[in-house]
């Protein structure tokens, strides 16, 4: 397993309580991967398995950590699963993604190429694209952030890898 095939899916907050419990910060809409007997892995590939996880709470006990002193020394680390485990264990309805597979799709308005994905991110409840402007447009900006809404995602045409748009290059301009 290479780095390239991990994708990072939540990062290990404060320990809650004194029996190794943790506050865990999703990164991806998908809670449901978060189940007992999970295995997850660090960015030295070293791995972890979850002995519980609540969804309501987002509180996440591993196996072998048992009190607050050891859980402790996980905070503020990023867990990962592979892209094929997030694939395999995630059932995705129409038009939704994971966020890897987005990035490196070309941001299409008008017949006209804005930029291509470098990443997403999530700020409260809202998935935002970073956009690296097309070459064309740099001279406005370098990259911008277009949110992930139908208010301005037309296509995500994923044969093609391309994301169709309206009203982007209005961000775009006043990024």
């Amino acid at each position: 397993m290479s780095t390239d095939d991990l994708v990072a899916v939540a990062t290990i907050g404060k320990s809650v309580g004194l029996k190794g419990e943790l506050k865990l910060h999703i990164i991806s809409d998908f809670k449901s991967q978060f189940k007992k007997n999970r295995t997850y892995y660090f960015e030295d590939h070293s791995k972890i398995v979850i002995e519980n996880f609540n969804q309501n709470n987002n509180r996440v006990k591993f196996y072998n950590y048992d009190d607050i002193d050891i859980a402790k020394t996980l905070t503020n680390k990023n867990i990962y699963s592979t892209k094929k485990e997030s694939s395999k264990n995630l059932d995705l309805r129409e038009n939704e993604f994971l966020w890897f597979e987005l990035i490196g799709y070309t941001i299409i308005e008008n017949h006209k190429v804005l930029g291509t994905i470098s990443t997403i991110d999530r700020i409260s409840d809202i998935d935002y694209l970073l956009i690296n402007t097309d070459e064309e447009f740099q001279k406005i900006a370098k990259r911008f952030c277009l949110p992930y809404d139908k208010k301005y995602i037309i296509e995500v045409d994923s044969k093609n890898r391309i994301i169709k748009t309206k009203n982007a290059y209005d961000i775009l301009e006043n990024s």
